[in-house]
């Protein structure tokens, strides 16, 4: 299984920044992604996009990771996007376990 791969944007435009992640998505990646992207969004100042679309294996600590970024924004004013796609296996577990309901969804075209 291919390693979590993320892709910060380098800085902040007048767009909505989009944080993109691929391959595997589980544990200990999860957790440091996490940490990563809470000190992101300490200094970000707008709504954020995390496109997960090329997530191939997700585990319920990357949908942690998910849930409690999206908390950290939201007590900020602002929105988390995930982008993903209905023939991702992510989308899947997402409706499975009704993370679907809690996340702000777009579902890419």
């Amino acid at each position: 299984m291919k390693k979590l791969s993320v892709e910060f944007p380098l800085k902040e435009s007048n767009e909505n920044p989009c944080i993109v992640l691929s391959g595997s998505f589980h544990n200990v990646e999860a957790m440091n992604f996490k940490n990563d992207l809470l000190n992101f969004l300490k200094q970000c100042e707008s709504n954020c996009i995390i496109d997960i679309t090329a997530v191939k294996y997700m585990d319920l600590t990357a949908l942690n990771a998910l849930i409690i970024a999206q908390k950290e924004i939201l007590n900020k004013g602002r929105k988390l996007i995930i982008k993903t796609d209905t023939e991702n296996p992510i989308f899947e577990l997402l409706d499975l376990t009704k993370f679907d309901r809690h996340l702000n969804l777009k579902i890419a075209a």
